[in-house]
């Protein structure tokens, strides 16, 4: 039978590491990260070379996370996948993260390459496009 995607909890703490520099704006409601930045939520880890987030702005402050906008070498792993892109766009309030350039996916023993790859974080199902390329192994019954 096929995995079934575990559930991550989007209230979960994010514990978030930048050893290079980090700049938190409260007029904007915007944080920099820079220098092989890591973000953990639950058990999805987003690490990228710099980091941007955003945060909802409401009656002159700063409300919940709305996006983070990943790039320079950017891994995304989850108990279920690894992605590897050039960019990513992780939005919070729509449930889906996007990965454009260079995208690898791996799930177990299946690979795919390809130049966007958008994830419904609510489903775990997800869409590649643009030119790619899969090896996909087929489930063998009994095992």
């Amino acid at each position: 039978a096929p995995a079934v995607p575990q559930v991550i909890d989007p209230y979960a703490p994010l514990d978030i590491s930048a050893p290079v520099q980090g700049h938190y704006s409260t007029q904007n409601c915007l944080l920099e990260l820079k220098g092989d930045v890591q973000i953990t939520q639950d058990r999805i880890r987003l690490i990228a070379g710099t980091i941007t987030g955003r945060q909802a702005k409401r009656a002159g402050a700063c409300g919940a996370w709305t996006q983070l906008e990943a790039d320079h070498d950017v891994y995304y792993v989850t108990p279920d996948e690894k992605v590897r892109a050039d960019h990513a766009v992780y939005d919070v309030t729509g449930k889906t993260a996007t990965f454009t350039g260079g995208v690898i996916v791996v799930r177990g023993q299946n690979v795919a390459a390809a130049d966007k790859l958008v994830i419904n974080l609510a489903t775990n199902d997800f869409t590649l496009s643009g030119h790619t390329r899969s090896i996909l192994y087929p489930e063998r019954s009994g095992q």
